[in-house]
């Protein structure tokens, strides 16, 4: 079929998308009739939630004194427990089907702007939404889809203002850099800083007045959560964990006797004894010492209702300070260990993005169609080709448009290789483990 066809361009784009929306809403179907289910165990027990009870009874305060994890996820979730205690699983559903309609109708724009006919676009996008890797991550309740949606509708209003210079795709593009920053401790304030000195790079006649708005209100909102944890917890950043993460990537890789051995010379604490991310009284026990439990619930309570640890009480905030000390310490000493942990989070990196437990059942469901795509787009080395390849691309489109004087078309390229790049160098120097979810999360600009 040829794309540019007559009969192709007869075909309306609203035509197109409301077709394509339609197509959506009816795989959405198929997929519950078959057995496809919404995970929502990160209500139950995940880290990265406060307690749900605290979320619904409480979530003003407990949001404030929150410095695990940076405050939209946490937010979604209480507004969701506020407004249907009862029926909060099923409000998220709609939330996430909601997301990937988004999420379609953001993909299926953004080949119109790339000169796309609306139908093949409409086609292609529908069939991506029935790949499994959409799906399970749809289907999850955890910040790594709302972080892809975000991700794709920035770049499609960059896109979209580089070309017609309007509010309505600025605002679009700032609204969703800040939530995503604020969402999710990867994207830290230096991509937020950089993605908008690109933005005024498109129109530098902005002006003043425009160009300080443009720049001053996402900073602020950013600025003002790191902030709010240098004044309350001590720490400038997104979220308190980065220190346990480090630990993930260098401490935690040494031997046990090399451990010991740096503890016993005073290298690092006896915290290094200890595995990241262990309770509370296993950091107490090895250090001879006793946290306080704080009044405020967030900050002192050791165990959430569900029986699983808090790992926003306030002691963990020393401990991950700790535990950073002892990852530099180790990184300094024992090289090596570092490097090789960097060299197995790159690999994960590259590795299926849906070989995950939380996938597990659905998974099942779909087992015929996740058989073929491990075997084929979902190998390391196809995974490996796409994502260099993207690159490829986009540094010698983005040259070509410099040589050619189209610094709009350059600086969006120049976007999509600053967001990549960040996920992948930064992703695997400070996490071991999560990698191949965040290379999940820029899939819509490769």
């Amino acid at each position: 079929m040829v794309l540019d066809s007559p009969e192709n361009r007869q075909f309306s784009p609203v035509r197109a998308g409301l077709a394509l929306a339609g197509i959506f809403i009816a795989e959405r179907i198929i997929l519950a009739i078959a057995g496809i289910r919404f995970n929502i165990d990160a209500l139950s027990w995940y880290w990265q939630v406060l307690d749900p009870v605290l979320l619904r009874e409480n979530l003003v305060e407990s949001l404030f004194f929150l410095h695990s994890q940076p405050p939209v996820f946490n937010l979604v979730l209480g507004l969701a427990l506020k407004l249907s205690p009862n029926g909060a699983a099923w409000l998220l559903q709609g939330l996430f089907s909601g997301l990937g309609l988004v999420l379609a109708m953001a993909l299926f724009f953004g080949l119109l702007e790339l000169h796309w006919p609306p139908r093949p676009a409409a086609l292609a996008v529908a069939v991506a939404a029935l790949t499994p890797g959409w799906i399970v991550y749809e289907h999850w309740l955890f910040y790594d889809f709302p972080i892809l949606v975000l991700l794709a509708v920035a770049c499609i209003a960059l896109l979209r203002f580089a070309r017609i210079e309007g509010r309505g795709s600025l605002g679009l593009f700032l609204v969703a850099v800040s939530a995503v920053a604020l969402t999710r401790s990867l994207f830290h304030l230096v991509w937020v800083a950089v993605s908008l000195g690109l933005l005024l790079a498109i129109r530098p006649r902005l002006g003043v007045r425009r160009a300080i708005a443009v720049v001053v209100v996402p900073l602020l909102l950013v600025t003002g959560w790191y902030a709010k944890n240098q004044i309350v917890f001590g720490f400038f950043g997104p979220s308190s964990w980065l220190g346990l993460s480090l630990a993930k990537t260098a401490t935690a890789r040494l031997s046990p006797g090399d451990r010991e051995r740096l503890v016993t010379d005073g290298v690092v604490s006896p915290w290094a004894q200890v595995k990241p991310f262990s309770p509370l009284e296993q950091y107490e026990e090895v250090a001879g010492i006793q946290f306080e439990n704080s009044e405020i619930e967030a900050l002192g309570q050791r165990i959430k209702g569900s029986g699983h640890v808090n790992f926003n009480h306030r002691g963990f905030v020393d401990i991950s300070a700790g535990c950073r000390t002892d990852a530099f310490a180790v990184i300094v000493n024992r090289p090596s260990v570092y490097l090789n942990s960097v060299g197995t989070a790159v690999r994960r990196f590259f590795s299926s993005a849906v070989a995950y437990p939380p996938f597990l059942h659905n998974l099942v469901v779909m087992a015929p169609v996740y058989r073929f795509g491990e075997m084929t787009w979902s190998r390391p080395a196809a995974v490996t080709a796409a994502f260099g390849g993207a690159l490829l691309i986009s540094v010698f489109a983005a040259l070509r448009a410099f040589r050619q004087g189209r610094r709009a078309e350059c600086v969006v390229r120049l976007w999509v290789i600053w967001t990549l790049l960040w996920v992948l160098v930064i992703g695997s120097l400070v996490e071991v483990g999560e990698n191949h979810r965040f290379r999940f999360l820029v899939a819509p600009l490769i």
